[in-house]
């Protein structure tokens, strides 16, 4: 099998110059390359933000998306254009007061580079000692202008002041899922990377909190501002709806209502009571009225009784009206002038009762009822109904009067009712807006309750540079370049597509792989490669004679064609090995090859040159080819070999393939086989059906020739048989398996 552990172990083996050249390349590449890179320093700092556990004074929607929100706004202002140049400019400032030189702010070396490089007009800004008004002064100097010493140092990639320089050193991180923030910077001096991290926290932290409280202002300023619009407006519809219920005397409209509606009821109860009182003592009347004799009718219509009658009834009327008062409300002398009608009510009762007692002399009436019974009951009939009369006259006026008032009340409800609706919308709108106030201001003053970053680590002045990476650059280097290296090797074996082993010979041809030669390499070898090479022409010729024997059964002779499609193939030096073989083991063998194509000499087989003529191709017997100076007797020879030059290129005796015994064609292992080859070859096949033609396959890899004749012979260390048998064994299980 092609794809097995030794394949590939072997393939290895070819490269192992590059695989071992290439690694140390681009190892001592890059051991150059870092050699003079300096040493860096590293310092951190934590600082405690309190933006997860929300211990501050606004504990409201703290959800994983608002605070990974929160953390990513605060790395965005530590990380801003603005931050990081002023964080230069201090960084700047603080190198710029210093006198003499300060190890723990600058080392020697790089203030003596810095103060070289500082122009005089930037040095005349300095204020010796005072770092507030030397810093105020630098920047009142780089925004003059947009193209300046101090933009283009802060701005672009000064190694220690500019901005992009330091925020590709620093590096942000939040610790795990805590309220921490850890700050790394990376810098070739342990004063300048504490400096740098200790104004970065300054910086960042006043912004923080200056943002936060523009924010928070902003936001109280214009709820104050819709409070007081709010509540104004709700002022004003409270003052409507006190004007409305002032001018039309309503303390409680809904009570008010209530108890309207309950008097009327009342009312109407009573006034049915009367209206039915009224009708009973009218048909009592009517129905007393018709017993009566003409001379009772006579009697009981007298001038006097009738006088009586009228008294009573305005008596009557006069005293229904003041019942309409309440009895607590009215004062003594209506107190007194009540009790007074009472009075006179029953005096008038009295006298009608006497009058009419005195008219009447008789005890029966007509009918034989006693007159004296009709008579007081109709009368009293007739102070009833008179009494009725008077209730129903005031009641109609007072009936009147709830009309009056219904009609004022039901517009009067509805106008209330809008009032209050539009009371409550103010009201609403006022306690929003008091609300939002409330949070506005409770985030103001989280807002300076949270300073945005409580140190618990402060940066550190880091003694020590960090380990040397080169030793790791380097290995990784040859590593990238060990891996590169093989992946290229299998990349081209993969892609190679030269007839290099049997199988892909096979494939590619259709043919089958008769026997393969080894390459002739000319340099030292560890292989005995005459070995081999005898080893292979004897397989060849062991397979020929076997043919022989199974098929001809002795008859002489074997032709044996071998042909290729193209030139320089190597069929002249494989017919010429396996002829020496077959001779050497004592068969007559004769070799016929074309003219002009190789000189033979000290060769123990008869060997002739033919000539490829006009019509060479129409050749159909061996006889047929012309050998010049050479009369073979065809008879006597057990082999004859016939090479045949490459058939894309000259022509070929058809006819000569149909009596040939076996033909062979010879293919370079080095070489790929093109669509011209897999053409011609079509063509040949047709020719000697039904028995295809057999590869030789000349030229491969020596190795490759374990295929046919085993292990080779070679120097192998003790080692390499134990690998090798360790291989072979688990290939031979897999195969077996």
């Amino acid at each position: 099998m092609r794809f097995n552990l030794l394949y590939f172990i072997r393939l290895f083996l070819k490269h192992l110059y590059l695989i071992v050249a290439v690694p140390i390349i681009l190892g001592t590449a890059v051991f150059f390359l870092t050699k003079d890179v300096p040493r860096t320093y590293s310092s951190q700092a934590i600082v405690y933000t309190s933006l997860a556990s929300g211990n501050s004074i606004d504990l409201t929607s703290l959800t994983f998306n608002t605070i990974n929100t929160a953390f990513d706004n605060l790395m965005g202002i530590i990380k801003s254009r603005e931050t990081l140049e002023e964080v230069g400019l201090r960084l700047f400032t603080s190198h710029l007061i210093l006198e003499e030189n300060d190890p723990q702010v600058i080392l020697p070396e790089n203030y003596s580079e810095l103060i070289k490089s500082i122009p005089d007009e930037i040095k005349n800004l300095k204020i010796a000692g005072n770092f507030d008004e030397t810093y105020i002064k630098l920047n009142q100097y780089k925004k003059s202008s947009a193209n300046n010493y101090i933009t283009n140092l802060v701005g672009k990639t000064h190694p220690y002041y500019g901005a992009s320089t330091i925020l590709g050193k620093l590096r942000v991180r939040r610790l795990q899922s805590s309220d921490n923030l850890e700050l790394t910077y990376e810098a070739n001096d342990p004063g300048i990377c504490q400096n740098t991290l200790s104004f970065l926290i300054e910086v960042y932290r006043k912004s923080y909190l200056s943002q936060k409280a523009s924010q928070s202002d902003n936001a109280v300023a214009y709820f104050e501002s819709e409070v007081a619009k709010a509540a104004e407006k709700l002022r004003i519809s409270e003052n409507e709806l006190l004007s409305f219920n002032q001018v039309n005397q309503i303390i409680n409209y809904n009570e008010q209502s209530k108890f309207i509606a309950a008097r009327k009821e009342q009312f109407e109860a009573g006034f049915q009571e009367v209206l039915k009182q009224n009708a009973s003592s009218k048909a009592i009347i009517e129905l007393l009225e018709r017993k009566m004799t003409p001379e009772d009718k006579r009697r009981i219509t007298s001038t006097q009784l009738l006088t009586l009658r009228n008294q009573l009834a305005k008596v009557n009327q006069e005293i229904a009206v003041g019942s309409l008062s309440n009895e607590e409300e009215l004062s003594a002398s209506e107190r007194a002038q009540n009790q007074s009608l009472f009075q006179k009510s029953i005096d008038l009762k009295l006298q009608m009762k006497l009058v009419v007692d005195s008219l009447y002399g008789l005890n029966n009436s007509i009918t034989g009822i006693p007159t004296n019974s009709i008579i007081n009951d109709w009368l009293s009939n007739v102070i009833d109904y008179e009494g009725t009369m008077a209730q129903l006259s005031t009641l109609e006026r007072l009936r009147a009067d709830f009309i009056k008032i219904y009609s004022q009340y039901a517009p009067m409800g509805a106008t209330m009712r809008r009032l209050e609706r539009k009371i409550n919308v103010f009201e609403d709108e006022y306690i929003s807006l008091v609300k939002n106030l409330g949070l506005a201001k409770l985030k103001q003053q989280s807002a300076e309750a949270s300073s945005g970053g409580t140190i618990l680590d402060a940066p550190f002045y880091p003694s020590n540079p960090q380990a040397d990476k080169s030793k790791i650059m380097i290995l990784a280097a040859a590593l990238v370049g060990f891996l590169i290296t093989i992946f290229s090797i299998l990349v081209f074996d993969f892609l190679d597509s030269s007839m290099r082993i049997a199988p892909k010979t096979e494939e590619e041809t259709g043919l089958e792989v008769e026997s393969i030669f080894p390459a002739v390499i000319k340099k030292k070898q560890k292989i005995d490669l005459d070995y081999v090479e005898k080893k292979s022409s004897e397989v060849l010729a062991r397979r020929l004679l076997l043919h022989s024997l199974t098929t001809k059964k002795g008859e002489k002779p074997s032709i044996i064609i071998a042909f290729s499609t193209r030139e320089q193939e190597g069929k002249s030096f494989l017919l010429k090995r396996v002829s020496e073989q077959l001779s050497n083991i004592g068969h007559k063998v004769l070799f016929l090859y074309p003219h002009q194509s190789i000189e033979l000499t000290d060769v123990s087989f008869d060997h002739a040159q033919f000539i490829i003529s006009n019509n060479f191709y129409q050749i159909s017997d061996i006889k047929g080819l012309v050998t010049p100076n050479f009369s073979p007797k065809w008879e006597i020879y057990d082999f004859i070999f016939v090479e045949f030059p490459g058939i894309i290129n000259s022509s070929y005796p058809v006819n000569l393939f149909k009596t040939a015994d076996h033909s062979f064609l010879v293919c370079r292992a080095n070489r790929t086989w093109s669509k011209a080859d897999a053409n011609i070859l079509a063509e040949v096949l047709e020719v000697t059906k039904p028995i295809k033609p057999k590869v030789l396959l000349n030229g491969v890899a020596i190795e490759e020739m374990e295929t046919i004749l085993g292990d080779l012979p070679r120097k192998r260390s003790k080692f390499r048989l134990l690998i090798k048998s360790i291989i072979t064994h688990q290939s031979r299980s897999k195969s077996i398996a």
